[in-house]
């Protein structure tokens, strides 16, 4: 469609000119991931630890449940409701936050015009103020993933406490 236009004259997309910007653009992307996956781990390990933590402390409410009772699966969905709650509130503070401080740089973004003026690569000259981009898809992606890992980091922590014994359970300290 632009061939005839352009008069005979080749078009190339940027990658095609700058193939070294189109790795690097790569690379950048697979480090966000990277680190992405990095606090994604660390978080499943705070959110074990917190459950373990209110897990250990319940022991013998655990054990008076189960004495009266309650099944496996009981106390499975007390701790996996405990999980859920902290998701929630942890999602809710994380969304008001990070969308707060989003449509801050969006409106006025980070000034890199002090590193030395112009910011160039390969002659491509890249504005020196950067802005924060607010989609859907950036907002939803880190809620759900937080959310799988949430729900998947209680499964220890609640089989945990489904497995009790009641008698020890009592008797602890």
């Amino acid at each position: 469609l632009l061939r005839p236009a352009a008069g005979g004259a080749e078009l190339l997309t940027w990658k095609q000119i700058l193939p070294q910007l189109g790795d690097l653009v790569q690379l950048f992307d697979a480090t966000i991931w990277l680190f992405g996956l990095i606090f994604m781990l660390a978080a499943a390990l705070g959110v074990v630890n917190t459950l373990l933590m209110s897990t250990f402390e319940r022991i013998r409410e655990f054990g008076v449940l189960k004495a009266l009772g309650a099944g496996p699966w009981r106390i499975v969905r007390d701790v996996a409701c405990e999980a859920y709650l902290l998701a929630l509130l942890s999602t809710a503070i994380g969304l008001v936050v990070g969308l707060a401080a989003s449509a801050y740089f969006r409106k006025y973004g980070i000034d890199l015009t002090g590193l030395g003026g112009d910011i160039t690569f390969s002659g491509v000259a890249f504005n020196p103020i950067w802005r924060a981009t607010i989609t859907p898809k950036i907002v939803w992606i880190p809620v759900v993933s937080m959310w799988v890992v949430c729900v998947l980091a209680a499964l220890y922590p609640a089989a945990k406490a489904a497995r009790l014994d009641p008698v020890r359970a009592l008797v602890h300290v």
